[in-house]
């Protein structure tokens, strides 16, 4: 079941692009904020009475210096990340931004020179925040502050982005980061390491910058920028040929298709949409361990058809067993999916925004016949259309 969690009348027509909690040290409760596709930027506390219910009352967050919407309707890329109690915002322009919650408006952060590109991803690693810009550098910021890109200690990486490919997002994996770059018209995707930085010392002299190092992970596991997502000690994601393991694609010379941990339902990822990688999203729930991916189906409409859930916490990759499930919802194609408190969230093509998987909505089917139909491997040889006969079936129903 899920249960909605929007107020329709404040962004009527318009999409969430993107969303995220957020929590100041100290602050019993935490806040919901939601970037739209016209540039506005709204947020919800928890300790709000209505909240989690379309009778709420968002807060408009303001451009700089007043007025709305605060950020630019002219792109699609909306980074909030949270960082030394501030929650930092780029939307795909040369800007970067942090929300200032007394005054309900943004405040700009003063960009070095050198970045000409725009805003494309936030990071933190090394307490210190990550900016991606889309011209193929990334910045650090000073020591536990993300709003100085410019003073002592600061500096940037080319990360030796490939001609034609554009930057998409940066990822955390484990102590390193991963850049995802893209070109959409011909499906090409590289991914990039950044190592080193976890060996900051402030008592060691240049240790927080001369160990940077950039590497490229092997062609063959360039993930889809918007499908990546840590999980536990390793970070996956969707490249043309399935879904991947970064530490997998690492550590090998070559991935055999039985390599990729979608290789279970090979056949559905192929009927993925490729050339939409725009209506692609994922995010994870690790109180359940669970990894979502919405996904359009080939031809994609306006928005993702299904979302695809890796149970990572009850796979075994070492023995090949992983466990996929395959989520689909009839009225309204899935815009964009985040987390809010640990748990799975989605946004619809129509501004709606669902809480996924939650026990408490009140939910009825429409009462017609569930139509299943499974798919097995291949039982008494390898050419397709080999005839299986089943003696006996047993089908189980239960929370997993």
């Amino acid at each position: 079941g899920s249960s909605l969690f929007k107020n329709s009348i404040q962004w009527s027509g318009q999409k969430v692009l993107s969303g995220t909690d957020f929590a100041e040290t100290g602050e019993t409760f935490y806040y919901v904020v939601v970037a739209l596709n016209n540039g506005g930027l709204f947020y919800i506390k928890s300790d709000n009475a209505s909240f989690g219910t379309a009778s709420a009352t968002w807060t408009e967050i303001e451009a700089v210096g007043g007025g709305s919407p605060a950020l630019s309707a002219l792109t699609t890329s909306r980074s909030l990340h949270g960082f030394n109690n501030k929650l930092f915002v780029g939307d795909g322009t040369n800007n970067l931004y942090y929300i200032d919650f007394v005054t309900n408006q943004l405040v700009s952060v003063t960009l070095p020179g050198s970045l000409t590109g725009n805003v494309v991803g936030l990071n933190d690693k090394s307490s210190r925040m990550w900016v991606l810009s889309s011209d193929g550098r990334t910045y650090g910021s000073g020591i536990n502050d993300g709003t100085d890109l410019t003073g002592a200690g600061t500096g940037s990486i080319n990360y030796g982005r490939t001609a034609g490919l554009t930057a998409t997002k940066m990822i955390s994996f484990a102590d390193e980061l991963l850049i995802t770059t893209e070109n959409k018209p011909t499906s090409r995707y590289q991914t990039h390491r950044l190592l080193g930085i976890q060996f900051y010392d402030p008592l060691v002299v240049g240790s927080d910058r001369d160990q940077f190092e950039v590497k490229k992970v092997r062609s063959f596991s360039g993930m889809i920028g918007s499908t990546a997502e840590e999980i536990a000690a390793d970070t996956i994601g969707l490249t043309p040929r399935g879904f991947a393991s970064a530490r997998q694609a690492i550590n090998s010379v070559e991935l055999k298709d039985t390599d990729y941990i979608s290789y279970p339902i090979k056949e559905l990822v192929e009927q993925i949409d490729f050339n939409k990688p725009g209506l692609m999203s994922a995010t994870v729930d690790y109180i359940a361990g669970r990894y979502y991916c919405a996904v359009p189906l080939s031809p994609a409409g306006n928005g993702a058809d299904i979302i695809l859930v890796y149970d990572f916490l009850r796979s075994r990759p070492s023995e090949g067993l992983h466990r996929w499930t395959v989520w689909s919802f009839r009225y309204e194609g899935i815009e964009t999916l985040f987390s809010i408190a640990g748990r799975p969230y989605m946004a619809t093509v129509d501004g709606n925004i669902y809480k996924l998987d939650d026990i408490e909505a009140n939910f009825a089917d429409n009462g017609e016949p569930i139509n299943k139909l499974l798919q097995i491997p291949l039982v008494g040889g390898t050419q397709k259309g080999i005839e299986k006969t089943f003696d006996e079936v047993n089908v189980a129903i239960t929370d997993i």
